[in-house]
């Protein structure tokens, strides 16, 4: 079960569906709260009850940058229905923040997604635990964040239903970025 789900605030002239943000899991109160095995199992059952793989497309992404500052990167995994999948690197600069590459691996994954003819008419999650990143998408005054909401009205156009979910961060749900 998932709680505290949100929209992104789009502009009224945008008539495709709109994504949900949903930056909590149901049982899990704080990641320090459960162990490892534990925020697994929960993060696992929410994803084969709410989100099954033979129904939907799955990306998981992560980002970091060296002492939280300076040469960041990105990670996107995907999983198709058809039980296929991909990985994706990308370096996100010199000068970045952990902030600054998770934001740019959802964006990443968004575009990638948005661009696939697999995605079309498809229900799509994007994981991430990144949770800081997912709570500005819901504000309209971070202009750092426009072309990620630009990838996300693009994906929400051709696929069916968007959810940018978050999960526990170094969860063994996602895969090794």
């Amino acid at each position: 079960m998932v709680s505290h789900r949100t929209s992104i605030d789009w502009p009224p002239w945008s008539q495709q569906s709109h994504p949900e943000i949903a930056k909590a899991i149901d049982g899990i109160s704080t990641k320090r709260s459960m162990s490892k095995s534990l925020l697994r199992c929960v993060t696992q059952d929410l994803l084969k009850e709410k989100y099954p793989s033979d129904h939907w497309i799955r990306a998981f992404t992560d980002g970091s940058a060296s002492e939280a500052i300076r040469d960041g990167g990105g990670g996107i995994y995907i999983e198709w229905p058809d039980k296929t999948s991909c990985s994706i690197s990308i370096r996100t600069g010199k000068h970045s923040t952990n902030y600054k590459a998770e934001a740019e691996a959802l964006q990443e994954a968004a575009r990638v997604l948005a661009n696939s003819e697999a995605t079309y008419n498809t229900k799509v999650i994007i994981l991430t635990d990144a949770r800081s990143v997912l709570e500005s998408l819901e504000s309209t005054k971070c202009p750092e964040l426009n072309a990620l909401t630009r990838a996300i009205i693009a994906l929400s156009s051709t696929a069916s239903k968007v959810v940018l979910q978050w999960i526990p961060g170094t969860n063994p749900v996602q895969p090794n970025l």
